[in-house]
């Protein structure tokens, strides 16, 4: 993702899990936006729009409706699920340099494309919806400057992290990949020099 977050993280695919979601459910509109913070927005202004868009999202109808239809619960496999829906929902896609958008749900579904702040909402909104107790981290890649943070991504209490951009093409790329050739990496993380966690009851 770029803006205030960096361009570390910086997404075309649309199922929940394989083949999970019908046209009819996909393109349901029902707050199909994108939030554009203010230039002056810095990391800790980000990670608050994050949490808030997340939890409006997680009472939407599309959230609660597919938790309802694909049987979804707070364990382990619902959890993979979510992550997978997630991964082949959007590629991988940076914001332009020195804005910050947030999509809703519905406006990843739409665009199928997410930067790390994209799929965090997306992942954090189904984890909530499901009552799965979680952490939103912020995290840096620079030795010299840990507190400047370029990536986020939710995690579960006992650590299994849901980076969806992990191992994607970082240069907006994905989408020309075989689909084939796509594969979410669940529980994986790249080492970081610092990071900051929001708990999400």
């Amino acid at each position: 993702m770029s803006g205030v977050l960096g361009t570390q993280c910086e997404g075309k695919r649309a199922h929940f899990h394989p083949q999970i979601l019908p046209p009819a459910i996909l393109f349901m509109r029902l707050k199909n936006k994108q939030i554009l913070l203010s230039p002056n927005a810095n990391q800790h202004i980000t990670l608050k729009e994050i949490d808030k868009t997340a939890r409006d999202e997680s009472k939407h109808l599309f959230v609660t409706k597919s938790v309802k239809d694909f049987n979804l619960r707070n364990d382990l496999e619902s959890i993979r699920k979510i992550f997978e829906a997630a991964f082949n929902t959007a590629t991988f896609f940076p914001d332009p340099d020195g804005q910050q958008y947030i999509r809703t749900v519905n406006r990843t579904l739409k665009d199928r494309r997410a930067n790390c702040v994209d799929y965090t909402v997306f992942i954090s909104a189904f984890l909530r919806a499901i009552g799965v107790p979680h952490i939103i981290r912020m995290v840096s890649f620079d030795k010299d400057n840990p507190k400047a943070y370029q990536h986020i991504y939710p995690l579960t209490i006992n650590g299994l992290a849901l980076d969806a951009v992990f191992g994607q093409d970082q240069f907006g790329g994905e989408a020309l990949k075989d689909p084939s050739d796509r594969k979410a990496h669940f529980n994986r993380e790249v080492p970081y020099a610092g990071h900051f966690d929001k708990y999400i009851a």
